[in-house]
């Protein structure tokens, strides 16, 4: 036959996978992993959260240094803005927004006004000691 070999019988040193140090190993592959998820992430921010980049930019000193960032996070915040890649950030900030400017509890009235002439307006209010009219 010609696959009669089980791929868990072969020696892992011939492909040179083996390691000596189990721990070790293990220890790699999660700075491997950890490594690309903070660069995954940083991408994505850089490209859908630009605004806070020009934002980060603005409060570094006004030398050569400073000057030349903010001059990179603005060409690429207009860059980002222009693919169309700030819809997210431009969204939610609208969102947020309205859900900002909803009425708060304490800005409602306890009692909301009665509309004017309405039948609590047509008889005049009981004397004190009287029932109110029927």
């Amino acid at each position: 036959m010609l696959f009669d070999t089980d791929p868990a019988d072969l020696d892992p040193e011939a492909f040179g996978y083996a390691h000596p140090d189990e721990e070790e190993h293990q220890a790699d592959v999660a700075r491997g992993y950890t490594s690309r998820i903070i660069v995954m992430a940083t991408l994505f921010l850089a490209v859908t959260n630009a605004a806070s980049l020009v934002s980060w930019a603005s409060t570094l000193e006004p030398n050569w240094g400073g000057r030349t960032v903010r001059e990179l996070s603005d060409a690429w915040a207009g860059q980002m803005s222009e693919l169309g890649l700030d819809r997210y950030r431009v969204e939610t900030e609208r969102l947020w927004q309205a859900f900002a400017d909803l009425p708060r509890e304490r800005d409602i009235p306890a009692t909301p006004p009665r509309p004017e002439g309405g039948p609590a307006d047509a008889l005049p209010p009981p004397e004190p000691g009287q029932a109110a009219p029927r």
